[in-house]
C-alpha cells in the first residue's frame, strides 16, 4: 500500500493480512506450511498468542527455527517440525488455519499439497496461500528470465493468478 516504504513494513502488513484473512487468535491452532525459520509463526504468536506448529523440509530450517523460537521464549506457543507438507501425520481436521507463504509454488503437483491441507483443515478453516503467480507472456526476454527465475528457485511449474 502507499504507506509501506521498506521491507519490513511488507513483510509485517502480509504477516497481519494472515492473521485478519484467518481471523487468528488465542484459541486458533494453526500450521505453517513450509515455515522456512519460522518468523510468521513466531510474529503471528507474538500478535494472537494462538498455537502454531511449523513445518518445513529442511533440517537446518528446524534447527535453526527452534533456536530463535527458544531465544525469543515461544516454546509454549510455537514448534517447528521436519515433514512433507504433502503428507504429514497430523490427524484429521486439526487445524483452524494453514497458511504458506512462498511455499506452495515448491509443491508439485499443487493437489497434493491442497489435498493434504484439506485432510488437516477442521470444517470451515482457513487456508491462506500467499505465492508468486505469473501471466502468460509471448516476449522473449520476459520468457528467458521467467526460466531463469524458475530454476534458480527450483520451481517446476508456474501457477497462473486464475
Amino acid at each position: 500500500d502507499d504507506q509501506t516504504h521498506s521491507m519490513a513494513q511488507a513483510i509485517a502488513n502480509e504477516n497481519q493480512t494472515i492473521i485478519d484473512y484467518g481471523h487468528i487468535n488465542r484459541h486458533s491452532y494453526v500450521l505453517d506450511a513450509g515455515c522456512g525459520v519460522g518468523n510468521t509463526a513466531m510474529y503471528i504468536t507474538q500478535k494472537t498468542r494462538c498455537k502454531i506448529v511449523g513445518i518445513t523440509i529442511t533440517p537446518i530450517q528446524v534447527q535453526q527455527a527452534n533456536q530463535a523460537i527458544n531465544i525469543h521464549h515461544l516454546s509454549s506457543f510455537v514448534t517447528v517440525k521436519q515433514a512433507d507438507y504433502h503428507h504429514t501425520d497430523f490427524p484429521n481436521n486439526s487445524f483452524d488455519v494453514i497458511y504458506g507463504i512462498e511455499s506452495v509454488c515448491h509443491s508439485s503437483p499443487r493437489s497434493k499439497f491442497l489435498a493434504e491441507a484439506l485432510r488437516l483443515l477442521k470444517p470451515g478453516g482457513q487456508l491462506i496461500i500467499a505465492d508468486g503467480y505469473i501471466s502468460p507472456t509471448t516476449n522473449p526476454t520476459s520468457q528467458k528470465h521467467i526460466h531463469d527465475f524458475k530454476q534458480a528457485f527450483a520451481l517446476s511449474e508456474w501457477t497462473s493468478p486464475e
